[in-house]
């Protein structure tokens, strides 16, 4: 399985400038555009950070290629929020970047524990 991390740099500083309601409508269209990518490659967000995402590929759907599906998708993602940057930049004058991250080997996916409470 392959995971890949995409983090917003300088989120704090970043959502200074525009009002509330427009950094969340900003992060919503950057989380848009991160999901397109990762759905493209077959990739699975497994969470959302706050200002970033968490994909799995490999995993729940199997793929031999699922490193390559990985950096394919991280490669699209940065593309995409180049494109938004510039949008982002002539409406608030902000820098809209990401770091990202990818790590691959063997894993055991599943449930450990149980959540259910009975008294």
């Amino acid at each position: 399985m392959t995971v890949l991390f995409v983090d917003v740099s300088g989120f704090t500083s970043l959502s200074e400038r525009p009002d509330p309601e427009d950094v969340h409508g900003l992060m919503n269209r950057a989380f848009d555009l991160m999901l397109a990518e990762v759905h493209r490659y077959q990739g699975t967000v497994n969470q959302f950070l706050g200002d970033g995402i968490m994909a799995l590929f490999g995993a729940p759907i199997a793929h031999e290629d699922h490193a390559q599906r990985a950096v394919h998708t991280a490669l699209g993602i940065r593309k995409a929020l180049e494109d938004y940057q510039g949008e982002l930049w002539s409406r608030w004058g902000i820098i809209f970047q990401v770091w990202q991250g990818l790590n691959t080997g063997l894993v055991v996916v599943g449930s450990i524990g149980n959540d259910l409470v009975l008294c």
